[in-house]
């Protein structure tokens, strides 16, 4: 099968899934400029957030509003599928029951573009959001980024890549059924796996490299605080769970959720369907408890300044 089939079938497979949509009107298309090209983004305001009018989204009608926190969100399904349409109704669930706004990363997908051009794009797409406060209504200093299966590797990458590059500061990195190392996928079990690893990495050396796996950076220091939710039937549970391990002997918060009678979710997640239910009501406490924190500490920041 080619990539293109396998696609095109894996989209299917996630569109095929029955969903209630969550009812949500403020919601833009954006291009993000990424270092000589762009790429599209999608942006999730809850009513009452009033963004800054711009050019290219016209006038608007704006009051005084607080700045609300960010949420990247990064996309799964194989590096090699998924899109802003596939997740479209997951990020719709965050925006309004966190509340919180969501940019949603369309980054180029494997193997027209491969390793590590969905991370540059993640990054990029980060970067511009926290670099546009008044336009996208939000508080810089209240940022997190999520994904899920390949969005969650992506998003665990540029979490190393922020912290290596000195920005944007991110307070959270929300992991769901993550992969985050693609030197296990030769073990019996994972063939499928092995195939979209062909498909994204353009060597397979590229597999030993931090930014394709994250669970082999040589220091995971200095990196946000984590929570990352796996299923007990997840072939990639072991992975997830090893990431937070790391994580705390390195001194960094992170805390793992295994969901009992789970396997890899991806498509009911990216649906947010009745099976992804407690998944979803995980992140949304997850993010309110993060936001929240991350808000006193800046209240405390301001009043020791």
């Amino acid at each position: 099968m080619t990539a293109e089939e396998l696609r095109e079938q894996i989209n299917a497979r996630i569109f095929a899934l029955e969903t209630r949509v969550e009812p949500f009107t403020n919601i833009r298309d954006l291009r993000v400029p990424c270092d000589g090209y762009d790429i599209t983004a999608r942006a999730y305001t809850p009513e009452g957030i009033a963004p800054q009018a711009t050019p290219q989204t016209g006038p608007q009608t704006t009051s005084q509003t607080v700045p609300q926190p960010l949420l990247v969100y990064v996309h799964g399904a194989a590096w090699i599928a998924g899109s802003l349409d596939t997740h479209d109704n997951l990020c719709r669930r965050l925006a309004t029951r966190v509340p919180c706004v969501v940019l949603s990363v369309g980054y180029r997908l494997a193997p027209e573009h491969r390793f590590p051009a969905a991370i540059e794009d993640s990054y990029g797409a980060l970067a511009w959001a926290v670099a546009n406060t008044e336009r996208l209504g939000i508080d810089p200093r209240r940022v997190a980024i999520g994904g899920d299966s390949a969005g969650g590797n992506i998003a665990a990458a540029v979490c190393l890549m922020a912290r290596d590059r000195g920005s944007p500061a991110i307070g959270l990195q929300l992991l769901v059924n993550p992969a985050l190392d693609f030197t296990a996928y030769d073990a019996k079990g994972f063939e499928e796996s092995k195939q979209y690893r062909e498909y994204y990495l353009k060597d397979p050396t590229d597999a030993n490299k931090p930014y394709a796996s994250p669970m082999l950076a040589r220091d995971v220091a200095g990196l946000p605080p984590a929570f990352v939710i796996t299923g007990d039937q997840d072939v990639l549970m072991p992975e997830g769970e090893a990431y937070v391990r790391r994580l705390r002997v390195a001194g960094v918060p992170a805390n793992a959720y295994r969901q009992i009678g789970k396997g890899h979710q991806s498509g009911h997640f990216a649906r947010a369907t009745a099976e992804a239910e407690e998944a979803m009501d995980l992140c949304v406490a997850v993010l309110r408890a993060a936001y929240k924190r991350m808000a006193a500490g800046r209240m405390l920041a301001t009043s020791n300044g």
